[in-house]
């Protein structure tokens, strides 16, 4: 990324302010890809252009069927891989995700989604962030360290499983379980491989606002 472009590296689906007219996107690829955010030599979180956007390394809003594999993404001035506003069918192999001034990776309003083989480390905010009605989806083979905040962070998500994850060495909690607003229902499995040398290893907590 050029010093003050203020942009996502790539931005797929939707750039518009709301989610309505905008159609989906459809059937996208990505492979073999280094994505650096440059993030010491931008000026703002927010995209120049369209004000609502971060600065995000891979920025994905309103797509169905994206498949991202052999990415690395590096040093964003917001957040590594973003997706939302109603996402879909997406797969992510061998990813990883790193120095990021927020999250490594940051799933929300999405569903069917499927992370495996990923590596999320040393940035400012969590590790892996899912939130605001994130469902169906699976997250496997994954290791979660030096991050300065937690290491997983979930909440207001529906049948989300978590396998063979190895998470260590982050500076707030290792996991931290919010609670679902409606149904108080979480994540339906959680298998750790390793879990250890965070600051706490597991918060759960219930009516978290």
């Amino acid at each position: 990324m050029e010093p003050n472009a203020n942009d996502p590296n790539i931005s797929i689906g939707t750039r518009g302010e709301t989610t309505d007219p905008a159609p989906e996107v459809k059937n996208i690829n990505i492979s073999n890809l280094v994505l650096d955010g440059n993030r010491e030599k931008q000026t703002s979180e927010f995209s120049k252009r369209d004000k609502w956007i971060r600065n995000n390394c891979l920025d994905i809003r309103k797509t169905n069927g994206l498949t991202v594999t052999n990415v690395h993404c590096r040093n964003a001035r917001s957040g590594g891989i973003v997706v939302s506003w109603y996402s879909s069918n997406m797969i992510f192999n061998n990813v990883q995700s790193y120095g990021h001034q927020f999250d490594g990776i940051a799933f929300y309003t999405a569903h069917s989604c499927i992370v495996t083989n990923f590596i999320l480390h040393n940035n400012e905010g969590a590790g892996l962030s899912l939130d605001n009605d994130l469902r169906d989806s699976l997250f496997t083979n994954g290791v979660i360290r030096n991050n300065s905040d937690v290491g997983l962070f979930v909440r207001e998500t529906y049948h989300v499983t978590f396998s063979a994850l190895q998470i260590f060495n982050n500076k707030s909690h290792g996991v931290f379980l919010g609670d679902n607003y409606d149904t108080r229902r979480g994540p339906e499995c959680i298998h750790f491989a390793t879990c250890m040398n965070n600051h706490s290893k597991l918060t759960i907590r219930y009516n978290s606002w």
